[in-house]
């Protein structure tokens, strides 16, 4: 089965997470706010206590963060993992200015 992980259970984050995890799906979920996390568990997702943990676990990560150094700190922490397990998927769900993903998608 593939392990989806969430990184960041605001608004967005925590509606798709607990799409998946309702269907059934395998998800992960992290967020700075531990009240984000328990809610995602109660709709049927797995607590995980790091990004690393996600990045160790999920196959596909998606990111839903509100800002922009935000983001860079995630992916930050999901490159130390990452070099390890190239085969992972993490696609950023956020709209962004097209110079500032260009960065992003090069590291």
């Amino acid at each position: 089965m593939t392990v989806h992980g969430y990184i960041g259970l605001g608004m967005m984050g925590s509606a798709m997470c607990e799409r998946l995890a309702r269907s059934g799906a395998a998800v992960l979920a992290h967020d700075l706010n531990p009240a984000a996390v328990d809610a995602a568990v109660e709709r049927g997702a797995t607590a995980v206590g790091s990004t690393e943990e996600v990045a160790e676990q999920a196959d596909i990560i998606s990111t839903c963060v509100p800002a922009a150094a935000h983001l860079d700190a995630v992916i930050d922490e999901l490159a130390t993992v990452g070099r390890a397990r190239r085969h992972r998927s993490s696609p950023g769900v956020r709209t962004w200015p097209i110079p500032s993903c260009r960065g992003r998608c090069n590291r």
